[in-house]
């Protein structure tokens, strides 16, 4: 009976012995998920603000072509402004034109 009872301690010593193992495994496998879960987590971050930067330049890149298009139609306008000033100084030479042979006609007459 001694025998066997020293067998099964045995036994059990070397299941305890090989739990502690596993247990130490375990321990370091958790660890391993933490640290990449830790990874991932930063990894997930930095995309995701180089998502934002890309989003940011793109709309960067959006709001510029938008003042390009706002500056050429600002001069656009300049020049359609300067055209129609030029037509009312023309206008107002001819009116002046005008009144002038008005007054000389008036004279003569």
């Amino acid at each position: 009976g001694m025998k066997v009872a020293c067998q099964e301690a045995e036994e059990v010593a070397g299941r305890a012995v090989r739990l502690e193992g596993a247990d130490e495994r375990l321990a370091g496998s958790m660890a391993e998920v933490e640290s990449l879960r830790d990874e991932l987590q930063a990894a997930v971050s930095q995309a995701s603000g180089l998502a934002e930067q890309v989003w940011l330049q793109a709309n960067a890149g959006e709001l510029y072509r938008e003042a390009e298009m706002a500056r050429e139609r600002a001069t656009m306008a300049e020049e359609l402004g300067e055209r129609r000033r030029m037509e009312l100084e023309e206008a107002e030479r001819r009116c002046l034109d005008l009144a002038a042979a008005n007054d000389s006609l008036r004279d003569r007459l």
